[in-house]
């Protein structure tokens, strides 16, 4: 059955075409907002970074084992001083030191005074001075 308003003169698979290629594009274009709203590459998108040559970390790098390397053949090829032996000399034995203990007082002698409620000094003698 066919619709009033569509034309009798139009080729629907000529249209075909070129409506597979909109929808095809529209298909994309969602990809395309969905991938940047989530902030996710897109399927097709590589990256893809090649260096030539060397930075400057790689050039610091040989630059030091170089200077390392010529320090090392200059020190073989030119000694400042002939080679003796390394000799280790051990220091002189000492001897102990004698620790002297710290004398305490035998004895210390306090005086200690006993008050009552109203301040009145209380006589207490002296421990050698009690009855046995």
């Amino acid at each position: 059955m066919k619709s009033k308003d569509t034309p009798v003169d139009i080729d629907k698979r000529a249209l075909w075409g070129w409506w597979a290629k909109n929808a095809d594009n529209r298909e994309k274009l969602d990809m395309k907002v969905a991938h940047k709203a989530l902030d996710i590459p897109e399927d097709n998108e590589v990256n893809v970074s090649t260096t030539t040559g060397m930075s400057w970390k790689e050039l610091a790098v040989i630059a030091a084992s170089m200077i390392g390397g010529f320090a090392v053949y200059n020190n073989i090829t030119n000694p400042e001083t002939p080679e003796q032996p390394i000799v280790i000399q051990q220091p002189a034995p000492q001897q102990p030191q004698v620790v002297q203990p710290i004398q305490q007082p035998i004895d210390s002698e306090y005086v200690i005074r006993f008050f009552d409620a109203e301040g009145n000094e209380i006589e207490v003698p002296h421990i050698s001075k009690m009855k046995q």
